[in-house]
């Protein structure tokens, strides 16, 4: 296998996260010597002490009372830790009260424009406080990347771009919180993920894919197979290559895409 050739691409997304945005150009060297043009990310190797985002609450009802105290230590903490490893620029994040989340996690992100991450939470879900895992730190982890992306070749919009910007971000919070992966990036054991994996990679280009069938399991497809075929996907390459997540941000998609060798 080997890299493709780079393709700069902007584009609105359609799914768990979304974010748009630009960023300068620059040409890395991967690979087998092969040139791929990328956009120069903000801070991507950067450490140390980073301006912290600013955390917003919409409850004027007071539904999170509760729970504010927990969410705002939580962001704090999880914020810092992201920003020891790069520097993700400005960034609001928003909590809301909401029962539109994911059932077994209590909450859902959704990332509408670079520099924004909106999560909801539900307050009458213990998920939302037992957060196995550390889970709502790796949410937050991973629209933290979608937002770094969207300052260079944004999310994509062809069932490709969408694979990648998915595992990127996955791995992102994986760099940032360590093992174990989420619960979306493990929607297939080893000893399955072959054939959806191929059937992926012959739609690469396919702009009229359907988000929500390759991201949440309509029409019988495995929920959060495109999250896990993306984590697998760009896992590989970044171990291959040597190089973070955090450093890739910008990398774009078709610098992923297996080729024949």
């Amino acid at each position: 296998m080997r890299l493709g050739r780079g393709v700069d691409r902007e584009a609105l997304e359609h799914g768990l996260w979304s974010v748009q945005g630009r960023g300068g150009r620059k040409v890395a060297r991967i690979g087998r010597g092969r040139k791929v043009r990328v956009a120069a990310a903000r801070g991507a190797n950067q450490t140390g002490a980073m301006t912290a985002s600013t955390l917003h609450f919409l409850d004027a009802r007071g539904r999170l009372r509760t729970n504010r105290a927990w969410l705002a230590r939580i962001v704090k903490d999880a914020d810092s830790r992201i920003r020891a490893i790069c520097d993700p620029g400005p960034v609001d994040i928003v909590i809301r009260p909401g029962t539109e989340v994911v059932p077994e996690l209590g909450h859902l992100g959704h990332s509408p424009s670079a520099g924004q991450i909106f999560i909801t939470v539900d307050p009458a879900n213990p998920e939302i406080t037992r957060n196995p895992n550390g889970v709502f730190q790796r949410s937050l982890a991973h629209g933290m990347h979608h937002s770094m992306r969207w300052d260079g070749p944004g999310y994509g919009r062809t069932l490709g771009e969408a694979l990648v910007s998915e595992g990127l971000a996955g791995q992102f919070a994986k760099q940032a919180f360590g093992p174990p992966a989420a619960p979306w990036e493990k929607a297939y054991d080893d000893d399955e993920i072959d054939p959806p994996m191929s059937e992926a990679l012959s739609a690469w280009d396919d702009p009229g894919y359907d988000h929500a069938e390759w991201f949440y399991g309509a029409g019988g497809r495995a929920r959060w197979a495109g999250h896990t075929l993306g984590f697998r996907l760009v896992g590989a390459v970044l171990e291959r290559e040597g190089i973070t997540p955090a450093a890739a941000a910008n990398w774009p998609a078709e610098a992923f895409r297996p080729k024949a060798a």
